[in-house]
């Protein structure tokens, strides 16, 4: 296998910076920090390893959990490239892939909606519950390129994302943060509350603790006082400004003052 030379490890960084820059793909240590081209640079190195693509491991590798999760046409596409070959079986709740090398038939690998139901990923408002075959298809890939085509990864063993617990859309493979502000979130998780059969008076008690502000409850503002000069210590009250009447009575008795001068010259 080629190491990754100096250079190539300043190039990678170069082109990290770059594609951040472009503000094209989401990245999860953000647009300007040290942190952002690592994950950038870790992906493209995982990507080289496996023979794809700058642009395409971008799209499609996902380092989750420290391994590497790819998306099923990368993953079908390593295995292609490695001499595999691939039928797809499929209908309404489960998909099965058999798989083979030349005209040797290695096996089949395959899963089952009810077999996501087992593990809990079946969820109102969820990938599996928006795109069961899609889903379907991705985790027989992923099973069967573990099972069957373990060089065509170089021995590194690839996942779907929803193995190593995140929802990945299947249409962009690409990590979604939640959109909109907490309040509309909160509507969201509301109705798939109830869609799920939890009462109203409980998905709403859930969605005001999404939306309540955390740490310690805000107190409400005291009504402003009504402090008049009286009220002031003696000490600010001398500091305080006069007010335009109290500066014409000094005005007044200056002038006073003056005109009893002038009466005494």
């Amino acid at each position: 296998m080629e190491l990754i030379r100096q250079d190539d490890f300043e190039f990678m960084q170069k082109m990290s910076k770059a594609m951040i820059a472009s503000a094209f793909f989401q990245v999860q240590g953000g647009t300007d920090s040290a942190q952002a081209v690592a994950q950038v640079v870790v992906k493209l190195m995982a990507g080289r390893e496996l023979g794809i693509q700058p642009v395409a491991a971008m799209m499609g590798v996902n380092v989750i959990q420290g391994r590497v999760s790819l998306s099923a046409q990368l993953m079908l596409a390593c295995a292609k490239r490695a001499g595999y070959s691939y039928e797809v079986h499929e209908a309404d709740g489960w998909c099965r892939i058999e798989w083979m090398r030349g005209d040797k038939k290695l096996g089949e690998a395959g899963f089952t909606i009810e077999e996501a139901k087992a593990a809990g990923l079946v969820k109102p408002g969820g990938n599996w519950a928006k795109y069961p075959s899609d889903m379907l298809f991705w985790r027989a890939v992923s099973r069967g390129v573990r099972r069957f085509c373990p060089d065509a990864t170089s021995g590194m063993a690839v996942y779907a994302p929803d193995e190593l617990g995140v929802d990945i859309d299947p249409e962009d493979s690409q990590p979604t943060p939640p959109r909109g502000s907490k309040e509309e979130q909160a509507e969201v998780m509301r109705g798939k509350l109830i869609e799920a059969g939890v009462s109203k008076a409980d998905a709403d008690a859930e969605a005001d603790k999404f939306t309540a502000p955390k740490g310690k409850k805000a107190k409400a503002k005291p009504e402003p006082l009504e402090i008049t000069d009286d009220d002031l210590p003696s000490e600010l009250q001398a500091k305080r400004e006069p007010t335009d009447a109290e500066l014409d009575a000094q005005f007044a008795k200056q002038d006073a003052v003056k005109t009893t001068a002038n009466m005494w010259k």
